[in-house]
């Protein structure tokens, strides 16, 4: 990466950079976020419920971007980078209904688990998903 300003702010950064401004007050407020504007991580465990729930990265994509936050299923995160976790709510295009929870991080959004609403009980999954 070569520095160089940053188009956006004029501030000092490298030319290629895809991070957001962390810089800007509106990445913890959850109706402001871009959601999709963020890198995504997914946690091992969130991997692991995503392969036995069939739910792949074009529905964490979709929920992202027009699902619908339930704040009694969120709650605050355990750092200062990750100040809260948010559970999403969004039907998949095969018409799952599924809840993201995802860490609301200053430079990341950090899928931390997937659960399929719609099943009471899930045998497909196995019990090391840690």
């Amino acid at each position: 990466m070569r520095p160089g300003k940053d188009a956006d702010n004029g501030k000092e950064g490298t030319e290629d950079s895809q991070k957001p401004d962390s810089g800007r007050e509106d990445w913890a407020d959850p109706e402001k976020r871009n959601w999709l504007q963020y890198p995504i991580r997914i946690t091992k465990h969130a991997r692991c419920r995503m392969d036995c729930r069939n739910i792949d990265m074009k529905d964490i994509q979709e929920a992202l971007k027009s699902g619908k936050i339930n704040y009694r299923k969120s709650e605050k995160g355990r750092d200062k980078k990750c100040p809260m976790k948010y559970a999403i709510e969004h039907f998949t295009s095969d018409g799952q209904e599924v809840r993201i929870v995802v860490g609301a991080c200053e430079t990341e959004n950090v899928i931390i688990t997937v659960i399929d609403l719609g099943k009471k009980r899930d045998f497909n999954c196995p019990n090391d998903c840690k």
